[in-house]
């Protein structure tokens, strides 16, 4: 090497300004981007607690309740309606097959709209490491969303339970009542 040559590579005009544009896009997102990241996810961070699980839950469950209890009152119009006897065992029964049919879509109703939560709280989580990366975020469900999901899951499951059971019970009484017919056909 000669006393000219210097070991020092020098940037060039185009290296000069692409540095510059880095730092003022850098300084930009001190400015603006970190605040923006902080606050949303504070938001992100309320996702998980107690008081936002619980939203969902009352709201399904309000719902899911407004369901069963007309279902139980219509119930027992028609068996008020038929003759039936509130004391016996049919009446009875029915009402507790419904009352069976309501706390499992409760509970199951309950275990989704807590999962749907977390998947969530677990979405924009990725949508704060996207911010960080500058990408687009992906849209993600509110509440009132998640609640509304779950009412209508919660609305189906509890209609086809009260179908199921209304049909089973249509089916045995059916059974019954034939053979009932039979044997006072033979007697006689």
């Amino acid at each position: 090497m000669s006393k000219d040559d210097d070991p020092e590579v020098k940037e060039t005009p185009a290296e000069k300004a692409a540095a510059e544009r880095a730092q003022k896009s850098w300084e930009r997102y001190q400015q603006v981007g970190v605040d923006a990241e902080n606050k949303y996810m504070a938001n992100v961070d309320q996702m998980k607690s107690d008081w936002q699980h619980n939203v969902v839950a009352g709201e399904s469950s309000k719902a899911l309740t407004e369901k069963f209890d007309q279902a139980s009152d219509s119930l027992a119009l028609n068996e008020f309606n038929s003759g039936a006897d509130p004391s016996s065992g049919r009446f009875q029964g029915n009402q507790a097959g419904l009352s069976e049919a309501k706390v499992s879509t409760v509970s199951d109703t309950l275990t989704e709209g807590a999962q749907l939560q977390h998947d969530r709280h677990a979405a924009n989580l990725g949508n704060v490491v996207a911010m960080g990366s500058n990408q687009s975020t992906t849209a993600t469900m509110g509440l009132n969303d998640l609640a509304r999901r779950e009412s209508s899951a919660a609305t189906t499951s509890a209609i086809n339970d009260y179908k199921d059971n209304a049909d089973d019970r249509e089916l045995a009484g059916m059974a019954t009542g034939a053979g009932l017919s039979m044997a006072m056909s033979n007697r006689g």
